[in-house]
């Protein structure tokens, strides 16, 4: 057993933690050689303001004993003299952080356990820490820095992707499956949720104008999730395409996903109409503005379907119109995705026969599941746990 092993299993029994399951320590950040993120008081990232937005352990506050003027002017003397650019270094990191040390961190938990790290565990965190610890505190170092924790988590995600039973939750916009994974979760079941992780919705893409993470960031979310799974029971997984806005979903997973069970959702159109709008509200506050943005779908539907979708708009009947762009482009469109996808499984996959997709009626039809062992039935039964084929 490693240092860092032997720390790890003090700070469980410290901190009350259970047993993991033996599969768990494929990926854990032992392997970085440091501490479950989770036992320290703090992970600091004393990187500059923009090095941590682009990219941080998740969790980690931003203390930066550098601002982005600072390192660009270090990185610019650093071409024509390393010597001088690191002395130069020096004395502002120092200065910074005395001053740090008598405002932000003069009552800071002595006894507490921090990891601090930078871009490659260089003079930022080595500074920084020995500042701490000569006020007596508990501190471990990133080695290598954030450039490891990236390196890491690159392979992790080839570690843990396919480690897992999927249950693949498919259906078209307005099927449901967000707030099903919502209900899984209330009723102990594992979920991923990559579009809460992506900070992405089901909507048309480039209806909605919401800041995502970086990609960086959105994959070290996707593995804190996933390494805290346990590999002996299912994980319900919603099907996504390769791109979730700005974002890329690891290919390792898509590959995982495609060869796992289906599980399609059907429900009534009125239900996925009134699903949609209670998902989306801003679109019946401008109807007209959200067909304008789907301006570029008239190749694909054809100029009098999208005209009739503005003519809808304009008269605000926003239920039709979000009926009739559900029948004539993101049915169709899913049915080709779907067939082509997960026709290698098809026989393998399950329907849920929703009659209503409020979360109350979600709540039930997880419980079933759940109370079956998370295991589903090949044979039909229904709606509060028949899963017909």
């Amino acid at each position: 057993m490693t240092d860092s092993e032997k720390k790890q299993s003090s700070h469980a029994l410290r901190l009350g933690v259970g047993a993991f399951h033996p599969l768990m320590s494929v990926v854990h950040p032992h392997q970085l050689e440091v501490l479950d993120f989770c036992c320290y008081a703090n992970v600091i990232d004393v990187r500059s303001p923009s090095e941590f937005h682009d990219d941080h352990i998740p969790g980690a506050i931003n203390v930066p004993v550098a601002i982005d003027c600072e390192s660009d002017n270090f990185d610019a003397k650093a071409d024509s003299d390393v010597d001088a650019a690191e002395r130069a270094g020096e004395v502002v990191i120092r200065r910074n952080i005395e001053l740090l040390m008598t405002t932000q961190w003069v009552s800071a938990e002595v006894d507490a356990e921090y990891l601090i790290y930078s871009d490659c565990g260089g003079m930022r965190s080595r500074f920084f820490a020995a500042a701490l610890r000569e006020r007596g505190m508990n501190v471990d170092v990133l080695p290598g820095g954030w450039r490891a924790y990236r390196r890491w988590v690159s392979a992790a995600l080839l570690a843990l992707t396919g480690l897992y039973d999927y249950r693949v939750l498919c259906g078209p916009n307005g099927s449901g499956q967000s707030r099903f994974l919502l209900a899984l979760a209330e009723a102990g079941e594992q979920v991923v949720d990559l579009r809460s992780l992506a900070c992405h919705t089901a909507a048309l893409e480039g209806v909605l104008n919401i800041q995502q993470p970086t990609q960086r960031q959105f994959e070290g979310e996707l593995i804190e999730v996933l390494r805290k799974l346990d590999p002996t029971r299912p994980v319900w997984i919603e099907a996504v395409s390769q791109r979730l806005g700005a974002l890329s979903v690891p290919q390792s997973l898509v590959i995982s996903l495609l060869r796992s069970q289906p599980v399609f959702m059907d429900a009534p159109m009125f239900e996925r109409v009134k699903c949609w709008r209670e998902e989306q509200p801003a679109i019946a506050l401008d109807p007209v503005g959200f067909v304008g943005k789907l301006e570029g779908l008239t190749k694909l539907v054809g100029r009098d379907e999208f005209e009739t979708w503005r003519h809808l708009a304009r008269g605000g009947d926003v239920d039709d119109l979000l009926e009739r762009i559900l029948v004539h482009h993101v049915d169709p469109t899913y049915k080709r995705s779907t067939l082509r996808n997960f026709a290698p499984v098809a026989d393998r996959g399950v329907t849920i026969h929703l009659e209503s997709l409020s979360l109350d009626e979600l709540r039930l039809v997880a419980g079933d599941v759940s109370n079956d062992d998370a295991s589903l039935p090949t044979e039909a039964r229904s709606l509060h746990g028949d899963y017909g084929r």
